[in-house]
């Protein structure tokens, strides 16, 4: 079985990395995920700003989602979503890890950031630590975001 985990986020890159992972893999996965960790929130002064705060994070990871699930459907793929608060880079590793996928898929913000990795620590630390193989799409930007 072939099961792929597609991290992403409400993020032009991410919308892009998506449209090109669906696009060269078609409907020949079995089992798709999408994965979107919202970061936590600090540095703020009172609860009511970590609260909106959190719930705009909220917000665009649901948008993140829902455009994954879109962008799958239209290609007759169907989408498992998931939602995580927490450090980025650790929850991938960990839900590649439980769900026991054969793949993990990002978006960088860039050719020279997929050259050096040191500008994403995102994308390295995903690398570095996945159980399972890793596509990295860098983002251009002459690729239009999918409409909602």
């Amino acid at each position: 079985m072939r099961r792929i985990l597609i991290a992403t986020e409400n993020s032009p890159c991410s919308h892009e990395a998506v449209h090109r992972f669906i696009e060269t893999i078609g409907s020949s996965a079995t089992e798709v995920f999408a994965l979107t960790v919202v970061a936590p929130v600090s540095g703020y002064h009172t609860l009511a700003q970590a609260d909106a705060e959190l719930e705009e994070g909220l917000m665009d990871a649901d948008r993140a989602l829902g455009d994954a699930v879109l962008e799958g459907a239209r290609a007759g793929i169907t989408i498992r979503t998931m939602r995580r608060v927490g450090e980025p880079a650790p929850i991938i590793v960990e839900m590649a890890r439980e769900l026991g996928v054969d793949l993990i898929v990002l978006g960088t913000h860039g050719p020279e950031a997929l050259a050096r990795l040191a500008g994403d620590s995102v994308a390295e630390a995903v690398l570095h630590d996945a159980p399972c193989g890793v596509v990295i799409f860098p983002w251009k930007a002459e690729v239009a975001t999918p409409a909602r």
